[in-house]
């Protein structure tokens, strides 16, 4: 969703993501803890449109909707989720990879990636994965069809393409980083690690995008075939 209009504010205003390492005032944190709240009052500016308000210890704070740099209001930006079902690992196995080819028109930005073994009880083998930047399609392995995160979203276009276990093509350019994790199900690693989003992220840092002509792929490292592994990727697709 685009925001539907604009206006310059005096002197500025900048409000701080929730997950930012910054601190906040007692009344910013007082309207963070009021969640699923509607703004109470408005007021009106200068050229006659209403600004919502809301009422926080006794004063009125002008209510701010955060925006992505892309123009949508941030919680808006079309969401998609590719979900590699759980498969038998294996050396230098394609586990997952999703490639933005020419014509799309879309840049895919890859907001998240988990890693999950199935926790059946093996003997535990440590397993590396790299995460690598690619300029060519994967070939044959088997299709993953994105979901929208909303049914609203936008269709897929044909061109963003994405499966696992691929045989050919997913031409590696350079590695990004490399994952490790372990397949003991006794140990508590092995639990937490499906938790963790190896995707790094933060205010100060660009986001992993992909435009038209390059891809992502997870590959296994590690000459082994014990444990079973599902893997999911986030993406927003502009």
């Amino acid at each position: 969703m685009l925001p539907n209009s604009a206006m310059v504010l005096r002197g500025g205003l900048w409000v701080p993501e929730p997950y930012a390492d910054v601190p906040l005032s007692p009344a910013v944190r007082a309207v963070r803890r009021m969640r699923m709240a509607l703004p109470n009052d408005s007021s009106t500016a200068g050229d006659g449109a209403t600004i919502a308000t809301h009422l926080v210890n006794g004063k009125e704070y002008q209510v701010v909707m955060l925006a992505h740099e892309s123009g949508h209001l941030h919680d808006t930006i079309p969401t998609y989720y590719f979900w590699r079902t759980y498969t038998a690992g294996a050396n230098l196995q394609r586990t997952i990879d999703i490639f933005n080819a020419a014509g799309s028109g879309v840049v895919v930005r890859v907001k998240k990636l988990f890693l999950h073994h199935n926790q059946a009880a093996v003997t535990g083998v440590a397993h590396t994965f790299d995460v690598i930047r690619t300029t060519a399609v994967g070939t044959s392995g088997t299709a993953i069809t994105g979901r929208k995160a909303n049914s609203a979203n936008p269709a897929i276009p044909a061109q963003v393409t994405c499966r696992f276990n691929a045989t050919g093509g997913a031409t590696e350019d350079f590695t990004w980083f490399g994952i490790a994790v372990d397949t003991e199900e006794t140990r508590p690693g092995t639990a937490l690690a499906p938790m963790i989003n190896w995707i790094p992220e933060g205010l100060a840092i660009q986001e992993l995008e992909l435009p038209e002509g390059e891809g992502l792929l997870v590959k296994q490292t590690t000459n082994s075939t014990v444990g079973v592994w599902g893997c999911l990727l986030v993406v927003t697709i502009e």
